[in-house]
């Protein structure tokens, strides 16, 4: 959406420059795009044991269709927002009761 108002522009800076956060994006927009990756490093402890606790969570949103429905709602809201800033605002200064 970007490159295309900017021919002169590079995909790849674009990326970059969005993953930099130097193009204004909301958060849920970000969020949705750039989702956080897990470290490739080893897990502590603590982290494992986080995981066990939040899997029994994690089974019951996706049997009852909460994730599939979060995640079709983001989106609804990204192409939301890419539809409305490809709006071409013009003043309409037509007055059909001049013409």
């Amino acid at each position: 959406m970007y490159t295309s108002r900017q021919p002169e522009a590079r995909q790849w800076e674009v990326e970059e420059a969005l993953l930099q956060r130097q193009i204004p994006l909301p958060e849920h927009v970000y969020a949705f795009l750039f989702k956080a990756e897990p470290s490739g490093g080893r897990r502590s402890f603590q982290q494992i044991l986080q995981t066990i606790w939040r899997a029994p969570g994690k089974w019951v949103r996706r049997w009852t269709g909460r994730d599939a429905a979060e995640y079709y709602q983001a989106i609804k809201e990204v192409l939301t927002f890419m539809e409305s800033s490809m709006e071409i605002k013009h003043d309409n200064n037509f007055d059909a009761h001049n013409h």
